[in-house]
């Protein structure tokens, strides 16, 4: 028997609704913690460390998200005026740039900088009008990719970073998915689905998406069609922004959907309905969460 569990957060409140018998566990807990070498980030400490909102900003055209731990607007400057203000803005907060093979280019930057374990991307790129400029602030989280499992242990290619590691492989498609499910499963990371995303299934390409406390990886397996011939099946993982909210997810966990813009989530679990609720009253005040009822 499972437990379909719901939540949805309004200004820190928790609403829950499930039914009918998991094995409770507390927030990071997985069944593989040998194999996880670094406590994925929550969007409580990465906040902590920078609230990208509260970050000083440039004359602001148009702003297209606005949250704690990812930001874009457009900007009235000039792409290296934009990039040199943010440079000195995080550096002077402690954050240092992690060099990366970039080739120069007026028109656009992507700066990795880190800080404490944790990644933050910036990107600035000119748009179509005079003067205009499209600025970007992602927290990455904290788990360099490039220590995740890699089939049959294929080396990164050389201009992966430690937020995105393509490397290539001579297995299949369906093999190199396979293998990525079995071993992310195994290191603590729940497969999601995103609700505001529809993917569509096409044969040469298989995306997945992973998360571990607020730390989320895209995963891609492709093949490329233009070459029928061709021997590499091509495996990248990319960071995403850390997620705005920490759901309290049970280690085993299945079905994952995440709603980041409504803040909700919904997910299955083999467990008794007392057992989940147990959890999350462990688990949701680690989270910034509070029970609400009919009367709060």
């Amino acid at each position: 028997m499972t437990t379909l569990f719901r939540c949805c957060t309004f200004v820190g409140v928790l609403s829950c609704r499930w039914s009918g018998p998991l094995v409770p566990a507390v927030m990071g807990q997985t069944s593989a913690d040998s194999a996880v070498t670094v406590e994925a980030t929550t969007s409580l400490r990465a906040t902590a460390l920078l609230n990208l909102q509260k970050l000083p900003r440039l004359s602001s055209d148009r702003i297209l998200d606005d949250l704690a731990t990812y930001i874009y607007y457009s900007a009235k400057a000039r792409v290296a005026g934009a990039t040199a203000f943010y440079e000195g803005e995080l550096t002077s907060q402690g954050w240092s740039i992690v060099p990366q093979d970039v080739p120069a280019n007026p028109e656009y930057r992507d700066v990795l900088l880190q800080k404490d374990g944790h990644y933050l991307r910036l990107t600035v790129g000119a748009s179509g009008d005079e003067g205009i400029v499209g600025v970007s602030l992602s927290h990455l989280g904290n788990i360099d990719l490039g220590t995740l499992p890699r089939l049959d242990n294929a080396q990164p290619h050389p201009a992966s970073t430690p937020v995105n590691v393509n490397y290539s492989t001579a297995r299949s498609i369906a093999e190199a998915t396979k293998f990525c499910r079995e071993e992310f499963s195994n290191q603590g990371w729940h497969e999601y689905r995103d609700s505001l995303v529809d993917l569509p299934e096409v044969p040469h390409v298989k995306q997945l998406s992973f998360c571990r406390n607020a730390v989320r990886v895209m995963v891609s397996v492709v093949r490329d069609p233009r070459n029928p011939n061709t021997k590499d099946t091509l495996v990248a993982y990319m960071a995403h922004y850390v997620l705005p909210f920490d759901v309290p997810i049970m280690a085993e966990a299945d079905r994952v959907v995440l709603d980041t813009i409504q803040r909700r989530a919904e997910y299955t679990v083999p467990s008794r309905t007392e057992n989940v609720v147990a959890f999350l009253r462990q688990s949701a005040p680690l989270a910034g969460w509070h029970e609400h009822t009919e009367n709060t």
